[in-house]
């Protein structure tokens, strides 16, 4: 599809995010989500569209109506996940030798925190 090329995007930003015990898991993480993004994201979009339909949008309009509202799930996606790795600041810095591995660390424990609920149904 259109977007075919991001699946191998996402591993080489997990790989560069995570810590090296827990790749194997994030990757997992990652090809559990593409497929089900292959799986879920036509019918979700159907029934986008049905529901556009019964609130009375044009059948042109549905299609630029389903993209604008995926537009906004995957903003609110990405702003949960910005808010939580900001969150803890007295974690950062705390020591010269160790604290910009621990901000990582922090940083990608918290990620893959957010993402555990939302791949568990998998």
């Amino acid at each position: 599809g259109v977007f075919a090329a991001s699946i191998p995007v996402a591993q080489a930003g997990v790989t560069d995010v995570v810590a090296k015990k827990q790749s194997a898991a994030a990757l997992s993480r990652v090809a559990s989500a593409a497929q089900l993004g292959i799986v879920v994201g036509p019918a979700v979009s159907a029934f986008l569209a049905a529901g556009f339909a019964l609130m009375g949008v044009p059948a042109p309009l549905q299609v630029r109506a389903v993209f604008a509202t995926s537009g906004l799930f995957a903003l609110i996606v990405l702003a949960l996940q910005k808010a939580p790795a900001n969150a803890p600041k007295e974690d950062q810095g705390s020591s010269a030798s160790g604290g910009t591995n621990a901000a990582a660390e922090s940083k990608a424990d918290s990620t893959l925190a957010l993402a555990q609920p939302l791949l568990r149904i998998v």
